[in-house]
Order: C-alpha cells, then structure tokens, then sequence
C-alpha cells in the first residue's frame, strides 16, 4: 500500500494558524487561540504518511474544522458585540431630580418591550424596581421623555454595582447581582 503525506493539509492548516489566528489576535478576541490549535492540528495530521483513502477522509474533516475554527470565532465575537434595542426612560410629566432604575428580583416588574423599545416607566416616587436589568448591559440608545411626551434632558450618574457578602466583612459587587442601580438626574426643567 503507497502511503504519502498530504501537503495541501499542510497547507490549508498552516494558513489556518497563522490568518485567522493574527487578525483575532489583533482584534484582542479571546478565541484566537482556535484556529491556531485547529491549524496546528492538520499540520500534525497532514505531515504523517497515509493511504490515499484516509488522504481523502483528513483532507475533508481538517478543511470543514479550518473553516469552522476560522470563521466561528468572528461569528461568536459579532454576536456578543451586537446592539441591543433602545431603551425609552418615561418620566412623571415635569418631574425634576434624581431618579433610578434598580434590579430587584423579587420586588421589581418585568421588562416591558412596547413598539421595539424597552420601556422603563418611572414612578412618582423617581425609583423604579426592575426584575431584570440586561437591556443596559448591551450597546443601546437611550431616549428620555416626559409622560406628555416631551423631551428631557438628563446626565446620567452612572451604575452601581450590586454586592453580595462573600465571608465576615467582605463582598463581591457586580452588575449581575442585585441592587445594581442605574442613576439620573434631570439637567433641564421646561
């Protein structure tokens, strides 16, 4: 039986590590390190001598897997970079101050998606309990409005993490946890 090696394995493999591998590596993407075990793989696999039969059969499998390693970690990366649906904060017509929204998962509502937007309606009281906070962990538009519909202008405060007690007098924060607080303030009274 004539056995040899498959140089176009080699070949695509090689491309395979270096390619995809510097422009992920560039781009700071975690995942880098796929395509270039995937193509250091079919080097290995490509530089053993095999019948022409199992030639076929890696040339096959170690194409599909450099494609995949060479194309999912772009796909994985898009995905997690995508925008997220705007965000429209409603406020008590000529409401003035600071006002919030904080994750609460027992006391807080569930989000409310009107027309494609996440609506965020703030009491009387400027603090509105929420089960759920995601939509602002995401790339969004935020638009501010009275309950009359005009415009408002508003600063934002920033976020405060959540904290969970982790032993005798420390604690973790995150904006996974609850009590993680979203602040504004309104700049413009009309």
């Amino acid at each position: 039986m004539h056995t040899t090696r498959n140089p176009l394995l080699i070949c695509i493999g090689l491309l395979t590590s270096v390619v995809p591998t510097a422009l992920l590596f560039m781009r700071m993407n975690i995942y880098f390190f796929v395509p270039l075990l995937v193509g250091l793989g079919c080097i290995a696999i490509g530089s053993l001598s095999m019948p022409r039969a199992e030639k076929r059969t890696s040339m096959g499998l170690g194409s599909f897997l450099c494609l995949a390693a060479s194309i999912g970690p772009f796909a994985l990366a898009a995905y997690s970079n995508r925008s997220g649906k705007p965000i429209r904060v409603v406020l008590p017509a000529n409401y003035s101050g600071q006002f919030s929204i904080v994750k609460n998962r027992a006391a807080g509502q569930g989000l409310q998606l009107q027309q494609g937007e996440w609506a965020f309606v703030i009491p009387e009281g400027g603090v509105l309990l929420v089960n759920e906070d995601y939509p602002f962990c995401m790339w969004h538009k935020e638009t501010f409005i009275y309950s009359d519909g005009r415009p408002v202008n508003v600063e934002s405060l920033g976020t405060t993490v959540g904290t969970i007690k982790t032993g005798p007098g420390s604690s973790r924060g995150s904006t996974d946890y609850e009590g993680t607080t979203h602040r504004w303030k309104v700049t413009e009274v009309p």
